[in-house]
């Protein structure tokens, strides 16, 4: 059986390369037009991060679970705890673009050996209007709970801020 891949060349006027050549500049201006113009509006919109700084407890290992407009963040994102002390490390996580305010809540748990965990909670939700963004870090306590019930004492305070 003969090769049946051949190559043709299409022949085309000298006319009609220009209309080519125009049609591919018009469509290179637009798409550089529209182009521009999104990217201009993406640049508009600011990252916003929720950033937790530390967490100050009596227990050795915590987990954080943030909770901002019912999107669940985990802290620490790469390890099942984080040692609490003065030196834990500090993580970031994006917030959506398109919100008007932050509803932020956080929850923990805890571990004071290998087979104990407890948890702490609160029902509040602290609200964060994008137009007036607190300055600094911010303070969330939170309350263990034990057998159903929540302690009147918080045990656990989460310092954070949204950037």
């Amino acid at each position: 059986m003969a090769d049946e891949t051949s190559i043709k060349v299409a022949k085309i006027t000298a006319t009609q390369a220009i209309i080519v050549a125009l049609i591919t500049t018009i469509g290179g201006v637009m798409g550089g037009v529209f182009i521009g113009k999104s990217s201009k509006s993406v640049e508009s919109v600011k990252q916003r991060w929720l950033h937790i700084h530390n967490v100050e407890t009596s227990s050795p290992v915590v987990r954080i679970v943030a909770s901002v407009n019912g999107i669940n963040y985990s802290y620490p994102s790469k390890a099942i705890w984080a040692e609490v002390g003065p030196t834990m490390s500090e993580e970031k996580f994006p917030l959506l673009y398109e919100a008007d305010a932050y509803r932020i809540s956080f929850s923990a748990f805890i571990s004071d050996s290998a087979d104990e965990i407890g948890e702490n909670i609160s029902q509040h939700v602290e609200e964060i209007k994008i137009n007036r963004l607190p300055t600094g870090k911010m303070v969330y306590e939170l309350y263990p709970l034990s057998s159903g019930s929540r302690s009147a004492i918080p045990k656990l305070k989460v310092y954070y801020s949204v950037n």
